[in-house]
């Protein structure tokens, strides 16, 4: 299984360095029970926003459940921004 929290430490680096989105302090991967996984992202501003990041659920035979993919795609960044200002 993947680090999702390395993940979200490399994606930090690379948003810091476009103009929207230097403000971006950190990103913090929770996962919060069987079907919960989100970021936090912290502005230098003291604003926050909680991302849903499940892109994928698997039925239980392994298989990806699209009906579950579709309504819990993962929300954009830049929704997620202007929500903060």
């Amino acid at each position: 299984m993947e680090d999702k929290q390395k993940i979200c430490d490399k994606l930090l680096e690379t948003l810091q360095l476009t103009r929207q989105y230097e403000d971006l302090q950190s990103l913090i991967y929770l996962r919060g029970g069987h079907d919960h996984e989100s970021v936090m992202a912290l502005f230098t501003s003291g604003g926050t926003q909680e991302i849903n990041v499940i892109l994928e659920n698997r039925s239980r035979n392994g298989s990806p459940n699209t009906e579950m993919t579709r309504s819990r795609s993962a929300r954009s960044w830049i929704i997620a921004k202007n929500r903060l200002e």
